[in-house]
């Protein structure tokens, strides 16, 4: 641009001059020549102006720019000529600005030309005649798009190269370790917040050969001193060595001792030169310091457990023994009241009975001792179903599929409840006391049915499973939500079930709930039983009469 304003001063003086001889005439055209095939076929647009701002020239890059031919808008004041409002604003006063100072006026501005959008840098310099006035003015514009794109596209990656600086140093002191950043040569270059909260106001080391001045520790087996190239920082960067917690105690700037845990790694270039390295610190003081006291307490909690779990074997030992002799005497009280049912109550009723029958032949027709009958026949059968219910070890030894058959169809006829029952015969407990408390836990869960479930049948189900006797109560009731708590008796309604569970325990079988409200409970029973049990043989058990 400045090799054009300096032709065109050129052919001003020469024209200036034009009255001359011949060779001067000669000349003018030659340089006349010259700054035409210039600017007619250079990429700048050129206009001259005079004063009254008409167009006294236009190149053909500037009647390109315009979208026009280039002698359309030669003769055109500033006004005319097709530009944005503001474009031709602010032409215009840079050009009355050099026609009444002087001085040259540069300008930038976008515009939308048949090229598309593009961004100009104009010149616009005043042309002196020889008296020295302004006649007219030339305006010289480039085309700076590309420079313009460069430059928005430096100051892009620049603000993003600065916001990821940000957000990096914003990530860094967000950590909760401490991170060293280093150069090529060793130089640290950044630490973040946590570093400054670990060591103190520890230097930014300026070599590797300082580390050990500047960072100093001790190796904690054996107290001796961090030498520099020790330095988990200084190794990577030596020898690429990625160093992954090692334990170092430090002296911070304040004389407090600390114990970190230190990783180190280099930072490499595409080619896999070390170009950096970075070290993070992880402070591991009150870690340090809860693991020893946690081993004390653990030896102590240790030895604690080992005599509590003494005294806990030797009063779960006395606590069986005891529940044992408890259910031996509740057995036992059972048994005799049975008898007295059986021997004595049942007896006199039975022979009262007699006694009614004979006065019935002797007076025929008597409602009253018809009555009679009837109540003393209700007696002898609620006694015996009694005597059984209370003792129930004359009706096991027949057999748990003969016991509880017969238990169903009792509680048929005392509740109402129909209970589909399928049992395997292939053996019972051997113990005595395991065999009564199956029979009693498969009438408590039955009887739950009965209080809680809301429905009218239920199904019972024996089989085997390995070494032990499943047995299963089933129903499609109301439910409840089986949690560890209801099952502990801390919640949920009382089905008895914590009760049963702890015998079932103290006697090595289990107890598992399954439920939940609206979708019915099934309750499974695990007894150990004698391995010796022969073939299992699945059976639809028939129903038994109670007392039968």
């Amino acid at each position: 641009m400045d090799d054009i304003l300096g032709l065109c001063h050129q052919l001003n003086d020469v024209l200036a001059r034009h009255e001359g001889p011949d060779e001067e005439a000669a000349e003018t055209h030659r340089r006349d020549q010259e700054f035409r095939a210039l600017v007619e076929n250079g990429p700048d647009a050129i206009t001259r102006f005079d004063r009254d701002l008409r167009c006294l020239y236009a190149n053909p890059a500037r009647s390109r720019l315009l979208g026009m031919s280039q002698a359309d808008p030669v003769g055109l004041f500033l006004e005319q000529i097709p530009l944005l409002a503001d474009v031709a604003t602010r032409r215009r006063d840079a050009i009355m600005h050099v026609f009444s100072g002087g001085q040259e006026v540069a300008i930038d501005y976008g515009l939308e030309t048949p090229d598309g959008y593009r961004h100009y840098h104009e010149r616009i310099v005043p042309e002196l005649t020889t008296d020295g006035t302004i006649e007219t003015v030339l305006a010289v514009a480039r085309d700076i798009t590309d420079l313009h794109e460069a430059q928005a596209q430096v100051a892009r990656e620049r603000d993003a190269a600065d916001l990821q600086r940000r957000r990096l140093r914003a990530v860094l002191d967000a950590l909760p370790v401490g991170v060293f950043i280093a150069d090529a040569g060793g130089r640290v270059l950044a630490a973040n917040a946590e570093v400054r909260r670990i060591w103190g106001e520890a230097p930014l080391s300026e070599s590797p050969e300082l580390y050990d001045h500047d960072y100093p520790a001790r190796w904690p087996d054996t107290g001796r001193p961090v030498q520099a190239y020790e330095w988990g920082l200084a190794r990577a960067m030596e020898t690429g060595e990625a160093v992954s917690a090692e334990e170092v105690e430090i002296e911070t700037a304040s004389g407090e001792r600390r114990t970190i845990l230190n990783y180190a790694l280099p930072i490499r270039d595409a080619s896999g030169a070390i170009i950096g390295g970075v070290a993070v610190n992880v402070d591991y003081t009150e870690q340090k310091r809860g693991h020893r006291r946690l081993r004390e307490l653990t030896e102590e909690l240790e030895q604690r457990v080992e005599e509590r779990t003494a005294e806990v074997t030797s009063r779960s030992e006395q606590l069986r023994a005891l529940v044992e002799e408890l259910e031996t005497v509740e057995q036992r009280e059972r048994q005799r009241l049975a008898q007295v049912l059986h021997d004595h109550l049942q007896q006199l009723l039975v022979a009262a009975r007699y006694r009614v029958n004979a006065v019935q032949h002797e007076r025929p027709g008597c409602d009253q001792l018809a009555e009679i009958d009837g109540l003393l026949g209700q007696s002898v059968a609620m006694t015996r179903s009694l005597s059984v219910e209370m003792d129930a070890t004359t009706l096991l030894a027949r057999g748990m599929p003969v016991a509880l058959s017969w238990l169903m169809a009792w509680m048929y006829e005392r509740h109402g409840i129909s209970v589909d029952v399928h049992l395997d015969d292939a053996g019972d407990p051997v113990r005595e006391d395991l065999r009564l408390l199956l029979f009693q836990a498969a009438r408590e869960l039955v009887f739950n049915v009965v209080k809680h479930a809301g429905v009218d049948r239920a199904e019972l189900r024996t089989e085997r499973d390995g070494d032990c006797l499943v047995l299963t109560v089933r129903d499609e009731g109301r439910g409840f939500e089986a949690s560890p708590a209801a099952i502990r008796g801390e919640s949920g309604p009382g089905l008895g079930l914590p009760s049963l569970s702890r015998r079932l325990s103290i006697a090595g079988g289990s107890l598992e709930v399954d439920a939940s409200m609206g979708h019915g409970t099934r309750v499974t029973v695990r007894m150990p039983v004698a391995p010796e049990m022969g073939e299992r043989s699945q059976q639809v058990a028939p129903a038994a009469k109670p007392g039968g």
